[in-house]
């Protein structure tokens, strides 16, 4: 897009002022912005987000649109707290970019001693940058750059390709977690539910579980006795959609990535493990098949060094420097040297490999009519015969 219809569509979006942006003069850079809307869904509270090119009251009408084609469903609308803003980045004459803050919040010493909210000469105001563990901001980062590339908010969905968000969860979080219910339905009530839960989903994500299951209820996804889930058959369609969201050539354009990022890892002494063995299988190596969900990698890891007593020196000093936000989840400080290892292999493809270890692949083998194809990316690996013929994709 050339700068003068960048400029035009600029214009067409922002015509008006985020009242929350300080100083004022700042918000005519604003492109998008995204609030916190508390509400409440056939008469339970929850929490939405919205996002938003225009103003404050037009956020909530869109989170009333979402609702207003499903039968049975009242919305009431309460405080609506602001969270982040897209601000657009024009480099050159073609190159057009959009940057996500933080909604910029008054410090302590700016706020009057009377308790008024801080004026336009109060020099407290501070944006952040955008904090990507909260579970909202993939998906807002993700339509901003759309809105700064000319595109419209709300993006088109190809043909008999999954929704891009279930009740406003990106779809592949969405699916995990209608596809917990077994059987016997799901549960989060406790403790130890919750925990559960912070092995499959990111920490941000599991706490804003509750207002998932209460959206997917009034969207139809799930019914509600008492603390469990059930999924009914709109929610069983939806868990059997493949991800379908990118091409076989986007899938084998992650895979060589891959292939070099192992060979990175296992180069870099700082690991505790290195990658002994990497085998890529499933639909993304199916011919028939134009469009794949994600590329399955089946891994091993292996001791980065033989001396017990220097591996274990190794382990503990890794364990001892995990991240806050790896800690929270359940077992991961004992984990993070392997969940290290595999955060640095699939940073390459983001989003697009689905890692699993080599014995799951195994399994496959051995209970599986028909044999998955797979590739060999490092290392020497066979699959079980199980008193089959072997053959090789």
């Amino acid at each position: 897009m050339i700068a003068k219809s960048y400029q035009r569509h600029y214009r067409e979006v922002v015509h008006d002022t985020p009242e929350w942006i300080r100083p004022p003069a700042s918000a005519r850079k604003v492109l998008a912005r995204i609030y916190e809307i508390t509400c409440v869904l056939n008469g339970v509270a929850t929490v939405e987000y919205e996002m938003t090119t225009r103003s404050r009251s037009d956020a909530v009408q869109r989170l009333k649109a979402r609702y207003r084609h499903v039968d049975g469903v009242e919305i009431e609308t309460g405080p609506v707290k602001p969270l982040a803003f897209a601000e657009a980045d024009l480099a050159g004459a073609r190159q057009i970019s959009a940057s996500c803050r933080m909604a910029p919040t008054p410090s302590a010493e700016s706020v009057p001693a009377d308790g008024d909210a801080p004026t336009r000469e109060s020099a407290g105001w501070h944006a952040r940058e955008l904090d990507y563990d909260e579970n909202w901001a993939k998906p807002f980062a993700a339509a901003a750059r759309r809105i700064a590339a000319g595109k419209t908010l709300d993006a088109r969905e190809l043909a008999g390709a999954p929704p891009r968000l279930l009740a406003g969860w990106p779809f592949l979080h969405a699916r995990k977690v209608l596809r917990q219910d077994k059987g016997n339905g799901l549960a989060i009530a406790g403790d130890d539910e919750r925990q559960g839960w912070s092995s499959l989903l990111p920490w941000s994500f599991v706490k804003d579980l509750p207002n998932l299951l209460i959206r997917m209820k009034a969207l139809g996804y799930l019914t509600q006795s008492g603390t469990t889930w059930r999924v009914t058959a709109k929610g069983e369609e939806a868990r059997r959609r493949s991800q379908g969201r990118i091409t076989r050539a986007a899938a084998f354009r992650a895979i060589e990535r891959l292939t070099r990022r192992i060979k990175e890892i296992n180069e870099n002494q700082s690991y505790c493990y290195s990658i002994d063995v990497a085998v890529i299988f499933g639909s993304a190596l199916d011919p028939e098949k134009d469009r794949v969900g994600d590329v399955d990698l089946a891994y091993r890891l292996a001791p980065r060094v033989v001396d017990k007593n220097q591996f274990e020196t190794m382990r503990e000093a890794k364990i001892a420097s995990c991240p806050a936000a790896q800690a929270r989840r359940w077992y991961g400080r004992i984990s993070w040297p392997e969940d290290e290892v595999l955060h640095a292999l699939t940073s390459v493809a983001r989003g697009v490999v689905e890692t699993r270890r080599i014995d799951e692949l195994e399994a496959l083998f051995e209970d599986e009519h028909g044999k998955p194809s797979y590739r060999v990316l490092h290392g020497s690996w066979t699959p079980p015969r199980k008193g089959r013929t072997e053959s090789r994709a």
